[in-house]
């Protein structure tokens, strides 16, 4: 289908009446009217049109256009595409002139109609988000006696281990997760037996002996009334005597797939029997309740994280889109002039170049699968581009020494030029104002490397450091500054960066940091196959 969701003339936006009224502008089929617009549409291409006679002329000599524009004099018109989507068409007429627009106002066209693309793309991003994070938030709600002791799903998992312990009044007990054909301890009762465990067993595997293998193998509770008699029986305590061991069902279905094992030990033999299975059941239940919010927990701050990308990236989408209009349709004002001097001419290039930069790239919808091939033209030179960023800060921040130990000449990574501009802003802006005024020697140093299939960017700063309890939050979270902010924009800044650079298949991490010496931070991007 084809709807116009905004049509002006004359300087006047047409009512929804108006446009029903007009067969150009009615709620139609893609193809239906056969007209210049369907054919823009369909063949996805731009298409300007100088005079009625040229307009007529081309309608008439082109498959598939049986309609030409019945009151235009000049025509123009561009398809809107992002991520190889075709999202709308942009359209202008002139009603009274010929030679309305020009070769130049096609290229302006395209750009803006693929800037619009991208914004309509992130709107739908954002709206689609939002209900995603409506549904986990109910979700969540729903699970909240479980998350009385938190949503550390470790935590969770030994509170319901110890409660196990208490129900069945054994003296022992451990919770084992299934990781591909393993068991991993994620916790033990006494606390102080899961390091004794992990360093005794490590990976328990999952046809090995032991109860808790048998489990995990055959998806079903097991009873040991007297582990003696066992001939596969794996010893955790040397005071068992009986062992009740039940599986953790996705879903908590009985077909549901095995996702761990819950395991009590008694001191008594028959200390542990029937009447134990059902409520040992009812709490590798909630465990599987637990694990299924505490995953949760981690999409819903991700959805929040992405909703929030959606409405950052459409704001600065929004802002980039003004500032470009302005600054293009004001150079090709100047352009125009009589006599412009080739000196001013040079200039008004340069405005232009810089306009065209600061239009932001969509982002992928997920990482990358790995070994997938990357396009070298989409894949920048890592130390050419902070070198040439690292110039412009030693001419806005003299004050600061910028050091520069690149080493990675060669390396491409497999990341939008754009977008590495701007997350090596971000940190090189952190760096800059969190050294303080005091700072005799302010100081600030770029290293790159490459570590296996990963290009590494080091930024090392002698400012004020990072504050101890907000070290393990960055990039996982917002982050509350110690003054006070807007509070729509306060402590998103890592936390974007590090969605952005997850989307590329990387990671950053804070290295190091003391309080009054400085800081480093790490970005890890992949490297561009073409380059390996």
């Amino acid at each position: 289908w084809l709807e116009f969701p905004l049509v002006y003339e004359r300087g006047r936006l047409l009512t929804p009446d108006e446009k029903e009224a007009d067969p150009a502008y009615r709620l139609r089929r893609l193809g239906e009217r056969h007209d210049i617009i369907d054919r823009v549409i369909h063949h996805q291409e731009a298409y300007l049109g100088r005079t009625r006679a040229e307009i007529e002329s081309w309608a008439g000599g082109v498959e598939g256009v049986t309609v030409a524009p019945q009151r235009s004099h000049s025509w123009l018109g561009a398809p809107m595409i992002a991520g190889g989507e075709l999202l709308g068409l942009l359209a202008l007429r002139d009603f009274e002139r010929e030679h309305a627009f020009h070769k130049r106002h096609l290229d302006l066209a395209k750009t803006i109609a693929s800037q619009a693309a991208t914004a309509i793309q992130n709107a739908r991003l954002y709206e689609n988000i939002g209900r995603q994070v409506k549904e986990l938030n109910a979700l969540y709600a729903a699970g909240k006696a479980i998350a009385a002791a938190g949503l550390d799903r470790d935590r969770v998992l030994q509170t319901i281990l110890e409660q196990a312990v208490i129900v069945t009044g054994a003296h022992f007990g451990t919770l084992q997760l299934k990781k591909d054909d393993y068991l991993e301890f994620v916790a033990a009762w006494p606390l102080s037996e899961r390091e004794h465990l992990q360093e005794k067993y490590g990976l328990m595997p999952i046809d090995g002996k032991g109860v808790t293998a048998r489990v995990a193998r055959n998806n079903h509770y097991y009873l040991a009334t007297d582990v003696t008699r066992e001939e596969d029986y794996e010893q955790g305590s040397d005071e068992t005597r009986s062992e009740l061991a039940v599986s953790l069902r996705r879903g908590g279905k009985e077909d549901g797939p095995c996702e761990g094992v819950l395991n009590v030990e008694h001191r008594m033999v028959g200390g542990l029997g029937q009447q134990h299975v059902q409520p040992l059941i009812n709490l590798s239940n909630l465990a599987v309740v637990a694990i299924q919010n505490a995953s949760r927990a981690e999409q819903l701050t991700r959805s929040n994280a992405v909703a929030v990308m959606g409405a950052w990236g459409a704001d600065l989408q929004h802002d980039a889109n003004t500032v470009v209009n302005h600054l293009r349709l004001a150079v090709e004002v100047l352009r125009d002039l009589p006599d412009l001097p080739p000196a001013a001419q040079k200039q008004i290039d340069l405005i232009d170049q810089f306009a065209a930069e600061m239009s932001m790239p969509g982002l992928p919808e997920q990482p990358p699968e790995p070994g997938k091939p990357v396009e070298l033209r989409t894949a920048p030179r890592l130390d050419e581009v902070l070198r040439t960023q690292l110039a412009v800060y030693r001419r806005q921040q003299p004050h600061i020494e910028f050091v520069e130990e690149l080493a990675a000449a060669e390396l491409h990574v497999a990341i939008h030029e754009a977008w590495l501009r701007r997350i090596v802003r971000h940190f090189l802006n952190n760096a800059a104002k969190f050294i303080p005024s005091s700072q005799s020697h302010p100081r600030i140093t770029v290293k790159t490397c490459r570590e296996g299939m990963m290009a590494a960017i080091y930024v090392t700063d002698n400012g004020k450091g990072v504050r101890p309890n907000i070290r393990d939050q960055l990039f996982l979270q917002p982050i509350d500054h110690e003054e006070r902010r807007s509070p729509d924009r306060r402590g998103y800044g890592l936390w974007l960066v590090g969605y952005v650079i997850e989307l590329y298949g990387g990671h950053c991490q804070l290295v190091w940091s003391e309080l009054g010496q400085g800081s480093t931070f790490a970005i890890r991007l992949p490297v561009a196959e073409e380059a390996i």
